[in-house]
């Protein structure tokens, strides 16, 4: 048995079953919360991509609510905010 203090142990069959899982949850939290707005995730990298920066701001406010309610640590040295302006 592998124990974890803090998000999801590595190597537990059961890993990939639980980020799924999450995965799930937060898309729904996330879309309910934010719009409009798109979220994206690949394992453990979640993305928010709108056309409104007010939506893609408040949707990384819920990402960080949802993964501390998880006890999840989000990686927020890696975590960054490209607002692309349409000329």
């Amino acid at each position: 048995m592998v124990q974890g203090c803090c998000s999801l142990p590595h190597g537990e069959p059961l890993s990939v079953l639980s980020m799924v899982l999450i995965n799930c949850a937060m898309h729904a939290i996330v879309t309910k919360k934010t719009s409009p707005l798109t979220v994206v995730s690949y394992v453990g990298n979640w993305e928010a991509q709108s056309s409104d920066a007010t939506a893609t701001c408040e949707a990384l406010q819920a990402m960080d609510a949802f993964a501390s309610a998880l006890d999840i640590n989000l990686d927020k040295p890696n975590t960054y905010l490209f607002l692309g302006i349409k000329q």
